[in-house]
């Protein structure tokens, strides 16, 4: 005789719960907000305006509902309606950056820091103001990380801003931060809130050779190792943002100049993404691994489940992670440092940045150490 007892009502009702709300969670799509600036140069490239092409492209997935707004819509296109039913904002400014209201960014940035949201910034939205906003929250986040927590809120945080324009390839990395007692002895941090920026902009329409440095995270999914976009303007580092928890992608032109064209870092309990592909006279996001590149940042950036840097394929994930340095004359790279980029090591700081070769070498070291980066054989002397 079977003495097992059935199931009780409670738990079959929990059963079927917990069943309806994994079948709603898989089959609710994922909502992109597209917002563009829309400039009228964009109709060279893209026959219309680069935001709607790229909601268009977006839209045939399958997983993804769709909207493009832009600059000139009602409330630029920001509502409180349309990003309570945001899960991810893809966002391209470029000469129009301070015509957005403070009180729509304010808006992004509550929302991303809830978790709410996340952020994706192509191109020249390095310097948008919600891009900005979201890197002096993530320059302030990794600060209030060497203060203890039990001192935290005795601290005076004094922010200060970038000086603005395009930095020398020597000026000091932003952001840095230091502690110290004030003449009236205030308990300080000062943060040096991130530019945002990079020394070398040079739009020749020249062809760049990306190269895929974390294979294994979700946003690499389907990418190769290297591959070329036929025109792009240049950009050359170091880019002046907080470390990022992941540099997926890196760029690279023949006139020697490179850049950290991949990034991705968590704020608060959303999460950004930087992708540097562009000019909007070219027809860069009409191109199959660039779009990949989106279509699968919108499905990272739309997971709660997991940080920025969960999926990384390297062991040390933390802000102040002394990574593997590898020595020259090294043919294979160790086990540990499988996803470093063959030409450079990255040293222990809360900051980041990546020179180009001539500037290698060079230390760029500000009030606190924010940036280390050592200078290592060429790549055609590395073997991957």
């Amino acid at each position: 005789m079977d003495m097992k007892r059935p199931p009780s009502r409670v738990a079959v009702v929990v059963l079927l719960v917990s069943l309806t709300l994994a079948v709603a969670a898989i089959a609710a799509p994922i909502r992109v907000v597209v917002w563009d600036e829309r400039q009228e140069a964009q109709k060279s490239a893209y026959g219309g305006f680069l935001g709607d092409t790229l909601a268009a492209k977006l839209a045939e997935q399958p997983d993804f509902s769709v909207k493009s707004v832009g600059l000139n819509d009602p409330d630029q296109g920001l509502t409180d309606e349309i990003l309570d039913h945001c899960d991810v904002l893809i966002w391209w400014g470029h000469q129009k950056h301070q015509e957005v209201t403070d009180e729509h960014v304010a808006a992004i940035i509550k929302r991303l820091k809830e978790g709410r949201l996340s952020l994706i910034a192509l191109h020249s939205a390095h310097w948008s103001k919600p891009f900005v906003a979201a890197m002096n929250e993530r320059a302030l986040q990794d600060a209030l990380q060497s203060v203890p927590q039990a001192e935290r809120a005795s601290v005076k945080i004094v922010e200060i801003k970038p000086k603005g324009g395009l930095p020398g390839p020597d000026d000091p990395i932003t952001p840095s931060f230091r502690r110290y007692k004030s003449d009236d002895s205030t308990d300080t941090l000062e943060v040096k809130l991130p530019g945002c920026i990079f020394p070398i902009v040079k739009n020749e329409g020249k062809p760049s050779h990306v190269h895929t440095w974390l294979p294994k995270h979700p946003i690499a999914a389907g990418i190769p190792a290297t591959f070329d976009i036929p025109q792009t303007e240049v950009y050359g580092g170091p880019f002046h943002v907080p470390k990022p928890d992941a540099m997926i992608f890196e760029e690279q032109w023949d006139d020697g100049n490179s850049f950290t064209s991949g990034c991705a870092w968590k704020v608060g309990q959303g999460k950004v993404f930087y992708f540097r592909p562009g000019h909007e006279t070219y027809p860069i996001y009409t191109q199959e691994y660039p779009l990949k590149i989106v279509e699968n940042a919108v499905r990272w950036a739309a997971s709660r489940a997991t940080s920025a840097s969960a999926a990384l394929d390297r062991p040390g994930r933390n802000a102040r992670q002394s990574f593997p340095q590898i020595k020259p004359g090294l043919r294979e790279f160790p086990e540990s440092a499988a996803s470093t980029p063959a030409q450079f090591a990255w040293l222990s700081a809360p900051s980041f940045s990546l020179r180009p070769p001539r500037f290698a070498g060079q230390s760029c070291l500000s009030t606190l150490p924010t940036c280390a980066l050592q200078r290592l054989p060429a790549a055609e002397d590395w073997k991957r």
